[in-house]
């Protein structure tokens, strides 16, 4: 499983990228990217198209940059200003996705501040129900194509066991149940499972019985079990081709491995 990354932060997240079966032997980098920042609470999922794959690591570069410099979002107004920057300076005709969550500890439960562009998704778990909370929609509005960021959305969970999952659109076949209009079906092995063994299943899917011909990339996190946690922020990228995770700032992640 050369072509496939994976993050497991004990019991807290779980992230997953994948480099597809196509791009490999087409010679393509890997346009997906994921960025896991545990201690300012906000994860990020982009997806760039084969002209620039590169793409979508800038923007989460930005991002990290921006967290780094600014700290975690305080208010839903601030943090759309600092995401209008992060968004606005991706030059023209650079393509790529965002979906973004940042997650803010209150005593009633969490309040999500959710960023979303394009055909990515977010998707929010009710683990006690096993039903879907929240799916974001697939727009147009890309990085790099519009110079105008998305809307922050504000969604208050109340105290419970959740799964916020960030994907990019080559896990649809994994996750397609949660699209149905009407009666989205949330996967049992999403809502029951440890998150090792949701990466797992997950790696499983993309090489068993063939490789996933698309790049795929994949960040799960349960919002109640993110505190005591070292301060870690990890960009993943096979921007440049299938290599190693690239860390930004790695402190004792439980697991990163090929």
């Amino acid at each position: 499983m050369d072509g496939i990354r994976r993050l497991h932060v004990a019991g807290a997240l779980g992230a997953v990228l994948w480099t597809g079966a196509d791009k490999t032997r087409d010679g393509y980098a890997n346009g997906d990217s994921l960025l896991v920042d545990v201690a300012r609470r906000v994860f990020a999922v982009a997806d760039a198209g084969e002209r620039f794959p590169a793409a979508s690591a800038r923007l989460l570069e930005r991002l990290a940059a921006e967290l780094e410099g600014g700290g975690a979002p305080a208010d839903p107004a601030s943090w759309q200003a600092r995401m209008a920057r992060v968004w606005g300076r991706q030059p023209y005709i650079e393509k790529t996705t965002l979906s973004c969550v940042a997650i803010q500890p209150r005593l009633e439960g969490w309040r999500l501040l959710l960023i979303h562009g394009g055909d990515s998704r977010i998707a929010v778990i009710d683990r006690q129900t096993e039903a879907l909370y929240y799916g974001s929609r697939a727009d147009m509005n890309f990085a790099g194509r519009s110079p105008w960021a998305p809307a922050v959305q504000i969604l208050d969970l109340p105290q419970g066991s959740w799964r916020i999952v960030l994907a990019t659109d080559g896990l649809n076949g994994l996750l397609g149940g949660l699209d149905r209009p009407e009666t989205p079906s949330v996967p049992v092995w999403l809502s029951r499972a440890r998150l090792d063994r949701v990466l797992e299943t997950v790696a499983a899917g993309l090489t068993d019985p063939c490789p996933a011909p698309d790049d795929a990339g994949l960040i799960v996190v349960a919002p109640a079990a993110l505190n005591g946690h070292p301060s870690t922020q990890v960009l993943m990228t096979h921007a440049s081709g299938p290599g190693p995770v690239l860390p930004l700032e790695t402190v004792n992640p439980q697991e990163v491995a090929p």
